[in-house]
């Protein structure tokens, strides 16, 4: 049985960018401590749809619904069994809908249009549009009014990662979408130098890990063009307590997570690895890259690429069945309490 963890806001605030970013106003009750202990099933019945599960309290591991298939159907099958479990989705509803109480205008060659920010994130989340709309040059946005000031569209400036979260939230919900594997949480710093320069370096954190790959998230477009314009990045990877707990339960994944702080350690167990930046070429990566409006954007690796050196390969089967060890611990959970 899992013990007690913690839970915080997934969503957050709106990052910078522009000044006119609207904020989505969590309505949910303030509790009287900002971390406060909830089991697993606690927090998919009772959390706002927007938090994380914290599996350490120093937040090294956690979890969104969002990221597991099961998870995704247990709340569907909670949320609609009974009405008052309708809530926490009607909160969230209530937190987008305040968007359309932001005007905007969109302008092309043929006219101008004023629409709500809601729509604009509901355009991006259609593929069509997004391909029309969101991948062009072409059509220019105003938060002003319809004689500007404008910028382009497709430099999504205008985007904020977590009211788009918020609205894929929703989607999960609601509409027939194919829903993600397994993915545990985390924001583990790697230091990394493009084509092995140290005038180049770039911090990356590592985002996500599931069974077969893990996320790498990367601050900023200039780092993005760096990477589009280098052979390779060299990533040094703290795997301490991934090695450690390699033999190791799900108890023994915490106790070691909990205990380990990856901005000061600098053990012996941090890996090279040299990586192709063709990876930017793969799995939609270069498509997934132009989201975040210059804040961010994340990339795919599997274990296969990440550790291909012959000596960091067994390191593959150690990240995919930590991934998994995780899994089957939350299963056990949600199979409890059905």
């Amino acid at each position: 049985m899992a013990s007690k963890r913690t839970t915080t806001d997934g969503v957050g605030a709106v990052g910078e960018g522009t000044a006119k970013k609207k904020k989505l106003n969590t309505k949910t009750r303030t509790r009287k401590k900002a971390l406060k202990a909830t089991s697993f099933v606690e927090y998919l019945k009772s959390e706002a749809l927007v938090k994380d599960y914290f599996l350490t309290k120093n937040k090294n591991l956690s979890f969104h619904w969002a990221n597991w298939s099961e998870t995704c159907e247990y709340q569907k099958d909670f949320l609609f069994s009974d009405v008052s479990n309708e809530m926490k989705l009607k909160n969230l509803n209530d937190e987008l809908f305040e968007l359309k109480k932001t005007e905007v205008w969109l302008k092309n060659k043929r006219g101008c249009v004023k629409m709500s920010l809601y729509d604009v994130y509901e355009g991006y989340l259609d593929n069509r549009l997004r391909m029309t709309w969101f991948e062009r040059d072409g059509i220019l946005m105003s938060f002003e009014n319809e004689a500007g000031p404008y910028m382009s569209l497709a430099n999504m400036k205008w985007f904020n990662k977590n009211i788009y979260a918020a609205f894929m939230f929703k989607k999960l919900l609601t509409k027939p979408i194919p829903f993600r594997g397994f993915r545990v949480g985390m924001e583990a710093p790697i230091e990394g130098k493009f084509d092995n320069s140290p005038l180049n370096s770039v911090l990356l954190r590592l985002h996500q890990a599931s069974e077969f790959g893990v996320i790498l998230k990367v601050e900023g477009k200039n780092n993005l063009a760096k990477l589009e314009n280098s052979e390779t990045i060299q990533l040094e990877i703290d795997v301490t307590p991934f090695l450690e707990t390699k033999d190791g339960n799900f108890e023994d994944i915490i106790s070691s997570f909990e205990k380990y702080n990856f901005e000061t350690n600098k053990g012996k167990n941090r890996k090279i690895v040299n990586l192709s930046t063709n990876i930017m070429k793969k799995y939609n990566n270069d498509r997934n890259a132009v989201s975040g409006g210059g804040e961010h954007f994340y990339f795919f690796v599997p274990y296969t690429e990440l550790f291909k050196a012959p000596q960091h390969q067994e390191l593959q089967a150690i990240f995919s069945n930590f991934v998994k060890k995780v899994k089957d611990e939350l299963d056990s959970e949600l199979k409890k309490a059905a």
